[in-house]
């Protein structure tokens, strides 16, 4: 990237949930782009590749599941910091999704807490 800032990719097939956290994590300084499916996330990760700095990726979207999205990202671009996102996550879930691959877990609703560290993380 050019500047500074970090490149955050938010993948949410919940229009205004996507527009939120796009706005939280613009709070923090980062640039957000936007996918509301698998095919759209595939597209601005070839189109960004190299320059995302991390994903947050719904669990469930429209016509895939969050650990899809996962696989067509890293066969793009295995350095982004990946993080699922789900209201219902139990311990086993955890564990099978981190060794899917997901760098973290992360619950909803969202905190902005929460999302501060993972922009710091990445």
């Amino acid at each position: 990237m050019i500047n500074d800032k970090k490149l955050v990719l938010i993948v949410d097939d919940e229009v205004t949930l996507r527009e939120i956290i796009s706005e939280m994590f613009e709070m923090f300084g980062a640039e957000t782009i936007l996918a509301s499916n698998k095919e759209e996330t595939v597209e601005l990760v070839r189109t960004h590749k190299t320059l995302i700095d991390l994903a947050i990726i719904d669990f469930n979207l429209d016509g895939s599941t969050g650990d899809e999205v996962l696989r067509e990202i890293k066969k793009i671009d295995d350095t982004i910091y990946t993080v699922l996102a789900s209201g219902m996550i139990t311990e086993y879930d955890r564990e099978k999704y981190e060794n899917l691959g997901f760098d973290e877990i992360i619950k909803k609703p969202y905190r902005m807490e929460d999302l501060n560290k993972l922009y710091e993380k990445c």
